[in-house]
């Protein structure tokens, strides 16, 4: 099953369409609700939601991003991440707030923000660079495993481990006792 529903500009799915031909990142504002397709590159301005998706390139959301079952590769988003069953490959940029559920990030996840957490996902290092005053909270929940480090670059950062696995360090924080 195939779908793509747009919301917002009229013009938007032939814009993106053309775009996408051209092998250049495709642009959208509004609501996007994509499906089980293909898309080498996309920037939202709006709210996003992937079920089934695959982004073979940049992923660029100002705005609410929810992926389910999706497989994307360098995200950059700005706004409130929620991720299920859910595999990046590449960087990650995230400032808002971040939610993983069973989700695999095989590269390093650059945070700003208060909050993330991880359940019963795998990643890599993780490097958070919130404002000087403002502490982050990092969640691991539930078989969680970090091959890397937890690095807060403020130096006021919390990491409270329920059945995680840390092998790592953590820079500039500390464990919640």
């Amino acid at each position: 099953m195939k779908y793509l529903l747009l919301t917002g500009f009229v013009s938007l799915a032939l814009t993106a369409t053309a775009s996408f031909a051209e092998e250049k990142c495709g642009e959208a504002k509004g609501n996007m609700i994509v499906g089980k397709v293909t898309l080498q590159c996309l920037k939202i301005t709006g709210t996003a939601k992937f079920d089934g998706t695959t982004i073979a390139g940049n992923l660029h959301i100002t705005g609410p991003l929810e992926a389910k079952s999706a497989k994307l590769s360098s995200l950059k988003v700005a706004g409130v991440v929620t991720l299920t069953d859910t595999t990046v490959s590449g960087p990650v940029n995230i400032a808002g707030t971040l939610e993983a559920k069973n989700t695999t990030f095989l590269d390093k996840i650059l945070f700003q923000g208060k909050s993330a957490s991880f359940t019963h996902s795998t990643l890599k290092d993780i490097e958070i660079t919130s404002k000087a005053s403002q502490k982050t909270t990092i969640y691991l929940e539930d078989d969680s495993v970090i091959n890397g480090n937890i690095t807060f670059k403020n130096g006021n950062g919390l990491v409270k481990n329920h059945h995680a696995t840390l092998n790592g360090k953590i820079i500039g924080g500390k464990m919640a006792q």
